[in-house]
C-alpha cells in the first residue's frame, strides 16, 4: 500500500499545457502538489537485508570484505552474551567494534544465550526471568556494548518462540525474524502472523536436502536465486549461519560471491534496495505512519513528511532512531529537469524522469524534519562561518538549512613553546575564515642548543689555571658537547720561581731580574746601579771618580814629557 495525498492539481496541469511557461509563473499563489510516499527507498521495486546468525567473527570479516567488495550491507543477529564474553570462535569486542564501524555490517539480537524460547522450553516458574534475560537484556547489553548502533530487530532462537514470548518480545523490539519460509510483504500487520511484524518470513539459504542433490552447489543456487526472484516486489530477509571455505559453512566463499553478485547485479539495476535489516524495519515503520505534502510557494516546490509518535501498536517512533529518509515521488512541470534539495544539512541531486505524460522526481526526506525546498541551482545564501570541530568549519544556508563544510585556513601562528631538537614546540594559529584558534605542535629543530652547564668531566675542558678557574663546555640536554667554555671556581694564582739576573746593573745603569711561574707567566723587576750601593755616598762615588780622573790627567802628561825631552 502507498501513502498517498491528493491535493488540487490545476496549477500543475496548466503547466503541464504550457510547457515553455516558466515555473515562476505558478508562484503567484500558493498551490498544492501530489506527492506518493515509495514502498522501498529510492523508488525500488523489492528490499534485500541479508541476516548472518550467531555472531562468528570469522564469518563476519568474510562478509566484510564482499559486502566492501559489491558496496552492499547486511545484519550480524549477535547471541549477546557471546560477544560479551568474547568465546573463542566469536571475536571480542574491540574487533567486532572496530568491523561495524564500517556500516557495511551492523548488529541486531539474536538473544542473550540462544536458549529455546518455545512453549516447552519454558517453565511457567521462571518464564518472565527467562524472557527478561534472552530478549530484553540482550537487547540492552548490546546496545551498552555498541552505543553506535539501534537495536531495533530479533531474531528467534531456532527459529520459533512461544505466544507469551513472542508477546513479551513485542513490547521491544520492532520486527521480530522467524525461519519460515515465504516472500515478506512490504506492509508487515503489527501481529503475530506469519508475515507480520513479530513473525517475519525468512528463508535460510542452506538445507540439508542440498547435499543428497546430484549437484549440490548448483541446487544450493537455484534455490537462493528463486527466494531472491521471488521477492523481487518484497522482502527478502535471508538466514546464513557460518559463511566462507571453513567447516560447518552454509555458503561457501564461491557461493556467498555468487549470491553477492547477483544482489549487487539488482540493485544497479534500480530493482531493489540492498540494506540492514534494522534500517529497512526503520524505513518501512516511518512509511506506515507517516503523510507527505507537497506545494507551490514563491517559486519553489516544498516537500513534507510527517511521522506520528508512535506505531498503530503503540511503539515510539523517535526521531532520533527513526530518521531514515522516506522517498517521496512528486510531480513536477515539464520544465524541471535536475533538481537540487537539502535534507538533513546535506546536499542532494536528482534528476526528473517521465512516466507517460507526467514528469516526476524522487526526493529523499526525513520525516518531521521541516519542508524540503526543491531548487533548479546549487546557489545559496550562506551566512558565516563559524567553528564545527577541529578540521572543518561549517556555513548554512538561510534559505534552505543546507550546512557547507570547508577545512580551516589557518595563519603563520605565533610560537608558544620554543622547539628544540629533542623537543617539539607549540604554535597557535587562527582560522582565517571562522576564528577558531588551535594549537598545532611544531617539528623538532635539526640543531642542537648548547645552554647548559653541566660540571661534569664529560664536559671538562681543563683544570683550574693561575689566571682562571676550571673550565667546562656548555652542552645540550641531549649530551652533545658544544665547543664555547664556562669557568667554575676560583683562579688558583701564580707561583714565581727564583729571581734570576737577565741584565747586570753598571755603576750608572740598573739591571734586570726576572723570575718565572710554571704557567710561563713572569714578573719583572730592575737592579739599582752599582754606584747605589749602601756604604757609599754619592758625593763620595764623585770624589773617588773625579780623583781617578786627576790621576789619570796626570800620568798622561808626565808620559808626553818625557817623550818630548828624548
Amino acid at each position: 500500500m502507498k501513502v498517498k495525498m491528493y491535493f488540487s492539481v490545476l496549477a500543475i496541469s496548466i503547466a503541464m499545457l504550457f510547457a515553455a511557461i516558466p515555473v515562476q509563473s505558478l508562484a503567484a499563489d500558493t498551490e498544492a502538489v501530489e506527492a506518493e510516499i515509495m514502498d522501498v527507498y529510492g523508488g525500488a521495486d523489492g528490499i534485500i537485508s541479508m541476516t548472518f546468525d550467531d555472531g562468528y567473527y570469522a564469518t563476519a570479516l568474510v562478509l566484510d570484505e564482499l559486502l566492501a567488495k559489491y558496496d552492499l550491507k547486511a545484519s550480524v543477529m549477535m547471541i549477546a552474551n557471546s560477544i560479551n564474553t568474547a568465546q573463542p570462535g566469536y571475536g571480542d569486542i574491540s574487533k567486532f567494534t572496530k568491523l561495524f564501524s564500517t556500516g557495511r555490517l551492523e548488529p541486531q539480537s539474536h538473544s542473550m544465550t540462544h536458549q529455546r524460547l518455545t512453549e516447552d522450553a519454558v517453565s511457567p516458574d521462571n518464564e518472565y526471568e527467562l524472557y527478561k534475560s534472552e530478549i530484553s537484556d540482550s537487547k540492552t547489553l548490546l546496545e551498552n556494548i555498541f552505543p553506535e548502533n539501534d537495536i531495533v530487530a530479533f531474531a528467534t532462537p531456532y527459529g520459533s518462540m512461544s505466544a507469551n514470548a513472542v508477546e513479551f518480545a513485542s513490547k521491544h523490539y520492532y520486527a521480530i525474524r522467524t525461519t519460515q519460509q515465504g516472500v515478506q510483504t512490504l506492509n508487515p500487520a503489527s501481529d503475530a502472523k506469519l508475515g507480520g511484524w513479530y513473525a517475519m518470513y525468512s528463508p535460510v539459504t542452506y538445507r540439508n536436502s542440498f547435499d543428497s542433490a546430484a549437484d549440490p552447489e548448483a541446487t544450493q543456487w537455484n534455490w537462493i536465486k528463486k527466494c531472491i526472484d521471488d521477492a523481487a516486489n518484497g522482502w527478502y530477509i535471508p538466514i546464513t549461519h557460518r559463511v566462507g571455505d571453513v567447516e560447518g559453512a552454509e555458503l561457501s566463499y564461491k557461493m556467498a560471491d555468487k549470491m553477492f553478485a547477483y544482489i549487487a547485479s539488482l540493485r544497479d539495476e534500480g530493482k531493489v534496495w540492498v540494506t540492514t535489516y534494522s534500517e529497512a524495519v526503520k524505513y518501512v515503520r516511518e512509511r506506515q505512519n507517516s503523510t507527505v505534502s507537497a506545494y507551490f510557494d514563491e517559486e519553489s516546490i516544498f516537500v513534507d513528511v510527517k511521522m506520528t509518535g508512535t506505531t498503530d501498536d503503540g511503539l515510539p517512533l523517535g526521531t532520533d532512531v527513526f530518521n531514515v529518509p522516506l522517498t517521496v515521488k512528486i510531480e513536477v512541470p515539464a520544465d524541471y529537469s535536475k533538481i537540487y534539495y537539502t535534507n538533513a544539512g546535506k546536499e542532494y541531486i536528482t534528476e526528473a524522469f517521465s512516466q507517460g505524460s507526467k514528469n516526476y522526481v524522487y526526493v529523499n526526506v526525513s520525516p518531521n524534519s521541516g519542508p524540503v525546498k526543491l531548487r533548479f541551482s546549487s546557489t545559496h545564501d550562506f551566512g558565516e562561518w563559524s567553528k564545527y570541530d577541529e578540521e572543518v568549519h561549517e556555513r548554512t544556508c538561510l534559505e534552505c538549512g543546507f550546512i557547507d563544510y570547508s577545512e580551516h585556513v589557518w595563519d603563520d601562528g605565533e610560537i608558544t613553546i620554543t622547539p628544540t631538537h629533542t623537543k617539539t614546540g607549540t604554535k597557535k594559529c587562527t582560522c582565517l575564515m571562522c576564528g577558531d584558534d588551535e594549537d598545532f605542535k611544531v617539528k623538532k629543530t635539526d640543531d642542537h642548543t648548547f645552554d647548559r652547564m653541566v660540571e661534569s668531566m664529560n664536559f671538562k675542558a681543563s683544570d683550574a689555571t693561575c689566571v682562571s678557574g676550571e673550565k667546562y663546555y656548555y652542552s645540550c640536554v641531549c649530551g652533545a658537547c658544544g665547543t664555547e667554555t664556562f669557568d667554575v671556581g676560583e683562579p688558583l694564582g701564580h707561583s714565581f720561581g727564583e729571581w734570576k739576573v737577565v741584565k747586570e746593573p753598571t755603576a750608572v745603569k740598573t739591571g734586570l731580574k726576572a723570575r718565572e711561574c710554571g704557567c710561563g707567566e713572569c714578573e719583572y723587576e730592575e737592579i739599582e746601579p752599582l754606584g747605589n750601593k749602601p756604604g757609599i755616598s754619592t758625593p763620595v762615588l764623585i770624589g773617588i771618580i773625579a780623583g781617578s780622573l786627576g790621576i789619570g790627567v796626570v800620568v798622561i802628561l808626565v808620559v808626553l814629557l818625557k817623550k818630548r825631552k828624548a
